[in-house]
């Protein structure tokens, strides 16, 4: 059914007590209100209803605000929880990362080591090899040789020399020891004394000036 438009106009006529309407205060009134009568429907009603109820917020009882909020407040806590323990997991992460990589240094800071240390024993080695094959040779006798032609040999050398170290025959840098044991060795076959070859008492003289330069540096 259409919806019956109405004006401020129309309450205006009434009907009075002798059941006749006021046919012309009526008119009057519809006169004067023409220009500002406006015209209402239930349309109109409902449309204005709706505006009001889209602006106005809905009601929430307290009982159920204090869940909401109780609700929020957990999830909140949670939220801070979580951010936490990935914080936590994220430094135990690099934890673990840097002592790995200060493991691997150590590691490789000792095998550093290790073959610098392993270079050092096998020079040390190459050079007590050399002495001990020296010192078998200065002990070793020498076959079908006469007393008379070693001692020849041996003057001969050390004239020949060119320096200390060639006299004692030794390599350069040798320790103290060597040094001592080779002068003795020689000593024993170049004194004056005991050789009988050309040139022994020269020989003896440059084997002693040798030990006393050698000894002091060895």
């Amino acid at each position: 059914m259409p919806a019956r438009a109405w004006t401020r106009g129309d309450g205006a006529s009434t009907t009075g007590d002798d059941g006749a309407s006021d046919v012309g205060v009526g008119d009057a009134s519809r006169k004067r209100g023409a220009a500002s009568a406006r015209s209402w429907s239930r349309a109109d009603v409902e449309k204005g209803g709706k505006r009001l109820r889209a602006g106005a917020s809905a009601f929430e009882p307290a009982s159920r605000r204090v869940e909401r909020e109780a609700l929020e407040a957990k999830m909140r806590a949670v939220e801070a929880e979580k951010a936490k323990l990935k914080a936590a997991i994220e430094a135990a992460a690099r934890e673990k990362a840097e002592k790995r990589d200060r493991e691997a240094a150590k590691a490789a800071e000792s095998a550093r080591r290790e073959r610098a240390a392993g270079n050092l024993l096998s020079g040390f080695r190459g050079v007590r090899k050399n002495a001990e094959a020296r010192e078998e040779k200065l002990a070793a006798p020498v076959e079908n040789l006469s007393p008379e032609e070693i001692e020849r040999r041996a003057v001969q050398r050390v004239q020949l020399a060119g320096t200390d170290w060639q006299v004692l025959d030794l390599p350069p840098g040798s320790q103290k020891k060597w040094v001592t044991k080779s002068y003795r060795d020689l000593a024993k076959i170049l004194h004056p004394d005991k050789c009988s070859a050309p040139g022994a008492k020269e020989a003896f003289q440059k084997l002693n000036k040798a030990y006393r330069a050698l000894s002091g540096s060895a």
